[in-house]
């Protein structure tokens, strides 16, 4: 009965030391948004999460991505984009996330499509990489 607890024990501290990661990017100057001066951290991804940001030189990864003299970023916001014009012939907008953006607002200068909730249901059919807003635009009112 110890020796089953003893080994019951060993193997949930190993499991809890080995943590591993589907992707890790090390050694990135960290910029995370707060107002703080950015840090060196590494940052382990699990699925579609960040799991963990720190020292991660240890930690099992999937892939490992070395991120020195780099910036690691919260995504940006592009608040005047005309980004409708585009996003259905591309909707990766690759473009947009080369350059760290991953959301846009679109209608910035008083138009917009009519009806709204319809065109952003096309948006969503569509599946595209960022985020995507529109403005409801004061010049598109009665306009079709």
């Amino acid at each position: 009965m110890v020796r089953s607890a003893w080994i019951l024990l060993l193997a949930v501290g190993l499991w809890a030391q080995t943590a591993s990661y589907d992707v890790i990017i090390s050694g990135a100057r960290v910029v995370d948004g707060s107002g703080s001066p950015w840090f060196l951290a590494d940052i382990g991804i699990r699925g579609d999460s960040i799991a963990a940001v720190g020292d991660l030189a240890n930690a099992p990864a999937g892939i490992r991505i070395d991120a020195e003299g780099m910036v690691a970023a919260p995504g940006f916001i592009d608040i005047h984009s005309h980004g409708r014009r585009g996003i259905a012939a591309v909707p990766t907008a690759e473009n947009y996330l080369r350059e760290g953006v991953t959301t846009i607002v679109e209608g910035p200068d008083g138009s917009s499509p009519l009806p709204i909730g319809q065109f952003l249901d096309g948006i969503r059919k569509m599946a595209v990489s960022v985020n995507f807003a529109t403005f409801a635009g004061q010049g598109a009112y009665g306009r079709r």
